[in-house]
């Protein structure tokens, strides 16, 4: 249920979703990256989900979990990907080392600037 939901919020967003933005979904599309954090309502004072959609190419996924967890100190507990066109989407399951409810919605708003910074 997580995961649909964060599906949803990248297709809100103007994410690769399967053709409902059409521009980011053509193989040759070079859109910006999209990267949405927020507290995993199942645990929401010590897990992050992370959604990112960016352009595929090798090493994509390793930047991001490099910023992930070398950057941000996080403990990836789990992850999906897949590629749409030329566009990456991975979802992250993290856990932050420190508890609390307004540290993990610190961690989710420097996620979203760090990830694309990382690219």
């Amino acid at each position: 249920a997580t995961l649909r939901a964060l599906r949803q919020v990248v297709r809100q967003n103007g994410g690769a979703s399967g053709g409902a933005n059409p521009v980011s979904d053509s193989p040759a599309a070079a859109a910006a990256p999209t990267v949405v954090a927020l507290p995993d309502p199942d645990a929401p004072d010590r897990l992050l989900l992370v959604a990112c959609d960016v352009g595929d190419r090798p090493g994509v996924m390793r930047d991001i979990s490099d910023v992930l967890a070398a950057r941000l100190s996080l403990q990836v507990r789990y992850s999906e990907a897949a590629v749409v066109g030329q566009r990456s989407i991975t979802f992250w399951r993290c856990e932050v080392p420190v508890r609390g409810a307004d540290r993990v919605a610190d961690v989710a708003k420097r996620a979203e600037a760090m990830i694309p910074e990382g690219l």
